[in-house]
């Protein structure tokens, strides 16, 4: 038995956590998940202590106020559980530990970490029970997620190395069965490896059963392409290639043109509600209501799904394409549901919608997706009800009432009554084009025809509610108006808008006051007899009116006419004549039509002929359509630009009150809606019905229509630019020439596309909305969106390299995407180039997308490559974010230490050198980290690397500068100014700490010699490096010398000049994701106020010591002597005291001497202060002494005043 298994603790981290304790199952002793995941970091630290603060952020980054009260809960239950194992804890006041020879880790035995070493390999796989805290919650703390994703990855890798180590032993040892044995096990339980599965199958190969290889081929296939939608690989195609024939199983065949537009099922379930009644009576009312209800269906010119018994599936959006057929079908519920069933009938009803592939003419719904889950919301409906999924309740919110309400253990949505009589909204942003329509409607002349006003624009632009906003004043100002309105679907409907608007009107006016003085006969008949009275027509188109009316009425047999039947211009002039006609004579008269562009070819004739009429009174025609349509008539134009941000910002904090939506996420809407009122109403519901902000899905069914209606090649070019982000003539080409096109096609497609308004016409084209283009790419599926990043990241790797090439974050993102193993490598090269940018917070987020590309990486050795190049970029990034001292950077460089091989060359050795320099010498003694730099510096002078000497350079000198050997700090910032002034290229000189080394080096200088009281000398050469780095324009760099000239002049005592500069500072950090810098600004600016008289400004300089004490310690005594001069500067002498008392701890525990000499000149003056004139003066008397023997005159001279001026004050 191996020593590790007699531990008193045993830990199991792998699959189902599990410990023991003294040979006692205790799980159950730990009740929830955070005391479990504390016991994985403590265990897997091996002994390494954590401070409490590290493990609070880990476990609790979002709870700053209860992360410790939390953590020591959580202690409080893992001591609880190890009271028998007293040894177990190497705990101090604030750092935590496990004793690792205590406890058995799981994971530790399968890497063969320290004190598993003695395991053989089948005792090491044999804890390969799963992945790490596989079925454990975790916390959404970027620390925590990175600790895990390198421990799995660690593990993949070491699991990957022992399998292939102990197959390769059992070959050589001639144990082939086992051999085949052990390869089918890995595949059992790791089947979504393909490694495994290319171990298998060249072990049946070289075996020679050829058939048997064939089939665990097979297998693969079909799991990469079940799992990731990806064939396997070419390594593994290559073993199955060499003498035999591969037979792959077809893939599932699919339409030849995949077409996806929006479509809604209605769902109608019939069924008997009186058991009493007699079959055949009920069987008769099934019947007639199905009748019935299909009648009211295609009169609609809805597709109904046949073979459903007597049930209905009634199908919105096909064959007539529709951008809202949610919309449709919610109407068509509400007119089932007033209908009269026959005795004995009840029936239920669902509705469901989305974005659907269309199969055939026969079933449009492939898979009948939609209808089966409409059907089944049907069959839970009670008898009148109308339940919706809540796909619809998003798409409904915004004209229907839908009610929640908990029923069969699920969360079901009411469908209740269409919103009638909502006010007119209140408009943003559109003062001008109001006014335009004012003006217009005041000059109207009578006696002539109508003037027309066409309003043109984007869909959700607006069009519709200026149009009611100026139907509500020209009401108020006395005037008649009239609204009509196109409608989906009706296109080939002749004169569908009048008819709604004359029926609204008799049903809601006309009738109530003229029906009892209307003629006897049926209702249709006397509505059209009431109609012409009204307006005085001849009784000779009372028949052609009745058809317009009640088109059913008027139909006959075949061939047979209709009586009194009126041509298509008689109609057109009686129904231009009731659309002029005014209630009360000599009012001016608004008629408002709405979306012309669906408009039928009858009513597009009927405005025509209206707009010829000669009018006694005023008429205004205000008119609705996209930017598409062509009018035959003359018309003013007013075409809607999107708002400005200002007016859009006013109309999502109108439209989301009562939502309390954070100013962050109303900041998002403005920005994601482009100006688009309608996308940022549409964000707003989907918000509050707590969805995220994008594509919503009322706005996913608009694009999805207009997607349709494109010609396939247009289609495939629209989703595919889609896909790569933007409309690039090289990727297009590229495209094109796959799909059997030429580059003179793509002008024709790209005039397609912007004729749908999916693109803009400007050059380069562009799409319109991002909305679009993200609507867009949610119509492919995710195979095919996986093919096509591929293959625009192979378009992308394929350009001409003397060509200004794309951002590699762009090519990293379409190689994640495509699931390709280079993607690390691209997300590090654009995490470089935001480094050197300055882009703090966007380096961060490149990041973490290349920690999460690791796992596309196979091969064990390029992965950990890449996560070591990741961990060092990382471990730069933390420097400039939190300081070289934060728990982040020391943990990215603990773990380049833990990833770093031998053979990965010399440049990434000087930057894992660098790294743990940098740690050291911020929380460290200045002696160890001085030893650092030296052995830095003698590796880079070994390896003769210019670059890497240089900043070795910098950081000897840097050291010793702190250690007070000002005058060896000024000879090594020279030669760094001399090595690294002689690089070809600035971007070679921000490889360390992302700034410009010569400039950093200039001013760094410029304090050494001030140091040695060369004040002008200094003074100069921190100038020249502070205009260098502007000249340059780099934010680092410029925030990294302009806080080492704050110091200078702080050093020199000039306070104006201190302030100057620091005002300076502290907007150019603020720029940046420089948190720790720009903390330190304000501390400077702090000092300089308050020495002014500003008792408030001592808090800043009390913010930045908390924060050097949490991202850079050594600094924290520059700032605690700052604090002390303020305390002093309002005689508070014992605050400055513990302010000096602090700073003398910090300084002698890093061993700083270069401040040593302002430490005791200010401690002087805290004691002059309280009244000790003796101790002020041996204090002074001591700076004086020890300054000249660091050479240190700047500090000597000051010393050497205050002891004049005491012993002049004393004479």
């Amino acid at each position: 038995m191996h020593p590790s298994l007699l531990r008193p603790v045993q830990l199991r981290l792998l699959g189902e956590f599990d410990v023991a304790v003294g040979d006692v199952q205790s799980t159950r002793a730990i009740t929830y998940n955070k005391p479990r995941l504390l016991l994985a970091l403590l265990a897997l630290a091996q002994g390494k202590p954590y401070t409490r603060a590290e493990l609070a952020d880990m476990l609790w980054p979002d709870e700053l106020r209860d992360g410790r009260a939390n953590l020591r809960h959580a202690l409080f239950v893992l001591r609880r559980l190890f009271e028998r194992v007293p040894d177990v804890w190497l705990s101090s006041n604030n750092t935590l530990a496990l004793n690792p020879r205590a406890i058995m880790v799981d994971v530790l035995a399968l890497t063969g970490g320290p004190g598993y070493e003695a395991l053989s390999l089948e005792e090491r796989l044999s804890y390969d029970r799963g992945r790490l805290l596989e079925y454990t919650e975790l916390p959404e703390s970027p620390a925590f997620i990175s600790w895990r994703t390198s421990w799995q990855s660690r593990i993949e890798r070491e699991i990957s190395e022992c399998r292939k180590a102990l197959l390769s032993r059992q070959i050589e040892q001639g144990r082939h069965a086992d051999a085949l044995e052990h390869a089918k096990s890995w595949v059992q339980a790791h089947p979504d490896d393909e490694g495994a599965h290319r171990q298998l199958i060249r072990l049946l190969r070289d075996s020679g059963n050829r058939e048997a290889a064939l089939l665990a081929y097979d297998d693969c296939v079909a799991v990469m392409r079940e799992r990731y939608d990806s064939e396997p690989s070419e390594e593994t195609r290559e073993l199955v290639q060499d003498g035999m024939a591969v037979i792959e199983p077809p893939p599932p065949e699919l339409p030849g043109e995949r077409q996806y537009r929006p479509l809604a099922v209605l769902a109608v379930i019939l069924s008997p509600d009186d058991a009493g009644m007699h079959p055949e009576q009920t069987l008769h009312g099934l019947q007639m209501a199905r009748k019935h209800l299909l009648d009211l269906a295609r009169k609609e010119g809805c597709h109904v799904l046949r073979g459903m018994a007597s049930n209905l599936a009634i199908v919105f959006g096909y064959p007539s394409l529709t951008e809202r057929p949610t919309h449709a079908g919610a109407r068509l519920a509400c007119a089932f549901r007033n209908v009269a069933l026959p005795p004995g009938v009840r029936v239920g009803m669902g509705l469901h919608a989305d974005i659907a592939l269309i199969e055939s003419d026969e079933r449009p719904d492939a898979g009948a997706l939609v209808t089966q889950e409409a059907m089944r919301l049907g069959y839970l409906a009670e008898a009148g009800e109308v339940l919706v999924s809540a796909a619809v309740r998003d798409r409904l919110a915004d004209q229907f009432g839908v009610r929640s309400e908990k029923r069969y253990g699920r969360d079901l949505c009411l469908l209740e009554a269409p919103l009638e009589g909502q006010g007119v909204h209140r408009m943003f942003g559109r003062v001008r084009e109001f006014d335009s329509l004012v003006r217009m409607w005041a000059r109207l002349p009578p006696a002539h025809p109508p003037t027309a006003m066409m309003m043109r624009g984007e869909p959700g632009i607006g069009k519709s509610l200026l149009a009611g906003v100026m139907a509500e004043y020209v009401r108020r100002t006395g005037g008649e108006v009239c609204l009509l309105a196109c409608h989906e679907g009706h296109g080939d409907t002749p004169f569908h808008p009048v008819r709604e608007y004359l029926l609204r009107r008799l049903s809601l006016e006309w009738g109530a006051t003229d029906i009892s003085d209307a003629p006897a006969g049926d209702l249709r008949s006397r509505s059209v007899d009431i109609l012409c009275k009204r307006v005085g027509l001849d009784a000779s188109v009372r028949d052609g009116l009745r058809r317009v009316l009640f088109p059913e009425s008027g139909r006959g047999g075949p061939g047979e006419p209709v009586p009194g039947d009126a041509s298509r211009g008689q109609l057109v002039e009686v129904l231009a004549a009731i659309l002029a006609h005014r209630d009360e004579p000599g009012r001016p008269r608004l008629l408002i039509w709405e979306d012309l562009h669906w408009a039928d070819q009858s009513s597009l004739a009927l405005i025509q002929a209206l707009m010829g009429r000669m009018q006694a009174a005023p008429m205004m025609v205000l008119t609705t359509a996209r930017e598409e349509f062509s009018r035959t008539w003359q018309a003013h134009d007013l075409v809607l630009k999107p708002l400005d941000r200002q007016a859009m910002a006013e109309l999502v904090v109108h439209r989301s009150r009562g939502q309390r939506l954070a100013p962050r996420l109303r900041s998002q809407i403005v920005s994601g809606a482009e100006g688009i009122p309608l996308y940022a109403e549409e964000m707003v519901r989907q918000v509050a019905l707590g969805g995220d902000i994008g594509v919503t899905p009322v706005v996913a069914d608009l694009i999805a229509s207009r997607l349709s209606a494109l010609d396939p090649a247009a289609r495939r070019l629209a989703q595919f630019a889609a896909v790569a982000g933007r409309l690039d003539d090289a990727l297009l080409a590229r495209a094109a020439a796959a799909g059997g096109l030429s580059s003179r096609d793509i002008p024709r497609l790209l005039g397609e596309l912007h004729r749908r308004g999916l693109i803009d016409d400007g050059v380069p084209a562009s799409f319109r909305h991002e909305l679009i283009r993200a609507a867009i790419y949610t119509t492919l599926n995710p195979g095919e969106r996986r093919r096509q990043h591929e293959q625009v990241a192979q378009y992308l790797l394929d350009m001409d390299p003397r060509a200004k090439g794309p951002e590699p974050a762009y090519i990293a993102l379409h190689l994640d995407q495509a699931g390709r193993p280079e993607a690390a490598r691209w997300w590090c090269l654009a995490m470089r180039d935001a480094l050197a940018q300055s882009a703090i917070g966007e380096a961060q987020a490149l990041s973490e997308r290349a920690l999460g590309a690791l796992a596309l990486i196979e091969d064990p050795d390029a992965r950990r490559k890449a996560e070591l190049e990741c961990q060092l970029l990382r471990g730069a990034l933390f420097t400039a974010l939190k300081g070289g001292g934060a728990p982040e950077t020391s943990r990215a460089y603990a773990r380049t230490a833990e990833l770093r091989d031998s053979g990965d060359g010399p440049h990434t050795e000087f930057q894992q050198q660098w790294g743990d320099w940098m740690v050291a010498f911020c929380t460290r003694p200045h002696a160890d980290s001085l030893q650092l730099a030296d052995r830095m510096h003698r590796d880079a002078a070994q390896a003769a690397e210019g670059l890497h000497l240089g900043w070795a350079q910098y950081a000897y000198g840097y050291t010793r500068l702190w250690m007070g050997d000002a005058v060896n700090a000024e000879r090594w910032m020279r030669l760094c100014i001399q090595t690294l002034g002689g690089q070809p290229h600035h971007s070679l000189r921000y490889a360390c700490c992302g700034a410009d080394g010569v400039s950093l080096a200039r001013t760094m200088l410029g304090l050494a010699l001030t140091l040695q009281g060369r004040e002008q000398e200094g003074l100069a050469s921190a100038r020249a490096g502070v205009e260098s780095a502007e000249r340059l324009d780099h934010l680092a760099t410029r925030v990294l010398c302009l806080s080492i000239l704050t110091k200078v002049h702080w050093l020199r005592g000039d306070e104006d000049a201190t302030q100057e500069v620091a005002q300076r500072l502290a907007p150019v950090a603020g720029k940046t994701d420089f948190l720790l810098w720009n903390e330190l600004a304000q501390g400077w600016a702090g000092w300089a106020r308050a020495r002014g008289g500003d008792a408030t400004a001592v808090a800043d300089i009390e913010s930045a010591v908390r924060a050097c004490a949490e991202g850079m310690p050594v600094l924290r005594s520059t700032m605690e002597l700052l604090l002390a001069q303020a305390h002093l500067a309002w005689d508070h002498a014992d605050a400055a005291m513990g302010a000096l008392e602090r700073a003398g701890a910090i300084m002698e525990m890093f061993g700083t001497e270069f401040l040593r000499g302002e430490y005791l000149c200010l401690l002087g003056d805290a004691w002059d202060k309280q009244g000790d004139g003796a101790r002020a003066v041996a204090c002074w008397r001591q700076a004086l002494t020890e300054s000249r023997r660091l050479g240190l005159s700047l500090s000597a001279r000051k010393a050497e005043a205050r002891v004049w001026a005491e012993a002049s004050w004393a004479a």
